[in-house]
């Protein structure tokens, strides 16, 4: 558990939003005395990493370019 006062909240928040999204729970004090903790509401998973839908068309292709007729002649059977 991470702890930050509340001027670092105001001050630093995207900071302290990164720690939060990293799943650590953050407990913040006031003059010194413990007043509030901040969680992720539910344990995040693993980001969504989008394909690299160029490099898959190029295996497809096997590195040649593809024109429209070409692409229809890859689709034939899948629909």
């Amino acid at each position: 558990m991470k702890t930050a006062t509340i001027r670092d909240l105001r001050n630093h928040f995207a900071e302290l939003s990164n720690w939060i999204e990293n799943g650590e729970t953050i407990q913040l004090t006031k003059r010194g005395v413990a007043y509030a903790q901040i969680r992720p509401v539910k344990p995040l998973k693993d980001k969504f990493k989008f394909p690299n839908f160029s490099l898959r068309a190029k295996g497809i292709a096997k590195g040649t370019v593809i024109d429209l007729d070409g692409i229809l002649k890859l689709n034939q059977g899948r629909f």
